[in-house]
């Protein structure tokens, strides 16, 4: 049987990643300087990856394996994202160190959870 996600709206991962791309749009909006200007770009392309690939996943995959391909693939940049927020943490930024832990943290976890439902149905089915 396939994954029940076929609009990405419904997954319940969806509305914390959208969360998490609005806290940190508005966290580099505030950032002192323009030097970060690199690290800006990356780090806005890294955040948008993690909702984007969850689309993807819903609308392309025609396969349990291939949809927690896709999740996989969101956990990965959430953990590019953890490393890039870190680097601004690093230079004395607080808001970095939150969103981190109030959010990224979360919904890793929240991808596992899904990721396991599905593994747990997939498995159930071939028993």
């Amino acid at each position: 049987m396939i994954h029940n996600y076929k609009n990405h709206r419904d997954l319940p991962v969806w509305k914390p990643s959208i969360e998490l791309v609005q806290s940190v749009y508005r966290l580099l909006s505030i950032l002192p300087s323009p030097e970060e200007f690199h690290l800006c770009a990356l780090i806005k392309k890294t955040v948008v990856e993690v909702p984007a690939s969850l689309a993807k996943g819903s609308k392309k995959a025609t396969s349990e394996a291939e949809f927690i391909y896709y999740l996989d693939q969101a956990n990965s940049y959430l953990y590019a994202l953890k490393a890039q927020l870190g680097i601004l943490s690093d230079l004395g930024l607080q808001t970095p160190r939150k969103i981190i832990d109030n959010q990224i943290k979360p919904l890793r976890l929240q991808i596992f959870l899904v990721k396991r439902t599905i593994e747990k149905t997939r498995f159930n089915d071939i028993s």
